[in-house]
């Protein structure tokens, strides 16, 4: 049986102030700045809090240790690219697969080359608990957020929404990892999107029926 997931690290306290917000802000930043740097083995508190230009005092009052700095950096991460994935679902509802899916592919790649430093930073740093079940979080929203926007598809029904999703999230993680451990340009990133989104077009249409 597996072991029960330990509960995340969470902030101490939210900032509420101006001043405070800005101090987080920077804090969030200079992770992923000493991530780049030096890598998530030589990340500690104190290094962090210098190159926020913070006090390590300052740094404890919102994140108790380096895990939950990390774990922070890494849920901010995730969440944007949620939004940035939610935003063009909601416009792609009730399209043929052939307009949804290049959407729905450049608007995942769009989100994570767009904060390609962040998104390479946070690559592979996720190996505690929390940060794995926050992942795997993340996973499961996204793949029900295609699940229901390939139900509403117009032209099409899929056997298995929820098979054809999950293939779809899976092809669309790798992908964007390789992309960016390469650190492939935007030019290239567009290329290989369109050709993923013809595949996956492919792949779709051979395991639906016509819209009855």
């Amino acid at each position: 049986m597996a072991s029960p997931l330990s509960p995340p690290p969470s902030p101490r306290k939210e900032p509420v102030q101006r001043r405070s917000r800005a101090s987080v802000e920077a804090i969030h930043e200079a992770t992923i700045q000493v991530l780049l740097a030096q890598g998530s083995e030589s990340l500690t508190t104190t290094r962090v809090a210098e190159r926020a230009g913070v006090s390590v005092g300052t740094l404890y009052q919102y994140f108790p240790n380096k895990q939950a700095l990390l774990y922070a950096a890494l849920g901010r991460h995730l969440s944007w690219v949620f939004q940035e994935l939610a935003t063009v679902v909601r416009d792609c509802e009730g399209q043929q697969l052939r307009v949804m899916l290049p959407r729905l592919v450049d608007a995942y790649l769009d989100a994570k080359l767009s904060r390609l430093a962040e998104a390479k930073a946070l690559n592979g740093i996720a190996s505690d608990t929390a940060s794995l079940a926050l992942l795997r979080d993340s996973s499961v929203q996204i793949e029900g957020m295609i699940e229901n926007v390939l139900a509403t598809a117009q032209d099409v029904e899929l056997e298995d929404t929820g098979l054809a999703s999950k293939m779809f999230a899976l092809t669309l993680s790798s992908v964007s990892r390789a992309l960016i451990e390469r650190e492939c340009d935007r030019e290239g990133a567009n290329a290989i999107g369109k050709e993923l989104a013809r595949m996956l077009v492919s792949y779709l249409r051979d395991r639906a029926g016509p819209r009855g």
